[in-house]
């Protein structure tokens, strides 16, 4: 085959890829994942049905594309976030902070929060966090043993930080006034942290 020719499949491959991701998205974020179907993606995303199992072996498998893309997004905006050569405990909190501002939104806790953890279960969610929001966390826990504290900078110790903080992000996408439990949750998400930083 020309490579002209593998060039140009190539391209048309990936957008359709690129208007089944977003048309998946915007569904499973609006409705959620028991309320949309293939023929909805599909029709939203101007292909036919065959053109998404071409990509996709199901709903589930698009959807956890789309999981992992959000999980992409996420940590791409907080490292753009990021303001250089912060103090490392304000780092880690600052990152807290904006991981629960992103939270607010009513898409990201559907499709990360609500819909994730049933559809996909915990081992693959875990495993896609790793690569992501969790790395992030472990760099940021690394970052303290530029401080007093290098005993505090093991995978544990972020992996017990990142729970709180999913817990957290949980409590605010079920709670009746979000922002208001945000902000509940930060206050003690502070006081965690600053009891590990200690004097």
């Amino acid at each position: 085959m020309p490579a002209a020719t593998t060039g140009s499949h190539r391209t048309r491959s990936e957008l359709t890829t690129t208007q089944l991701l977003r048309a998946a998205r915007e569904l499973f974020a609006a409705r959620g994942y028991e309320a949309t179907s293939v023929d909805d993606i599909a029709s939203a995303a101007g292909v036919t049905k065959g053109a998404v199992y071409h990509h996709y072996a199901g709903k589930q498998d698009l959807f956890r594309a789309v999981f992992e893309q959000e999980q992409q997004v996420i940590a791409a905006r907080l490292v753009e976030q990021a303001v250089p050569d912060t103090e490392p405990w304000e780092a880690l909190l600052a990152g807290s902070r904006q991981w629960l501002d992103l939270i607010l939104d009513p898409g990201i806790q559907r499709i990360l929060l609500l819909d994730g953890p049933s559809m996909l279960g915990w081992e693959e969610v875990r495993a896609i966090e790793a690569r992501y929001g969790l790395a992030l966390l472990q760099a940021a826990v690394e970052g303290l043993t530029k401080g007093a504290s290098p005993r505090l900078a093991t995978p544990r110790l972020a992996n017990l930080l990142f729970g709180a903080l999913c817990e957290g992000a949980m409590t605010v996408a079920r709670s009746e006034d979000p922002r208001r439990a945000k902000e509940e949750i930060l206050a003690d998400f502070e006081l965690l942290v600053g009891s590990l930083r200690g004097p």
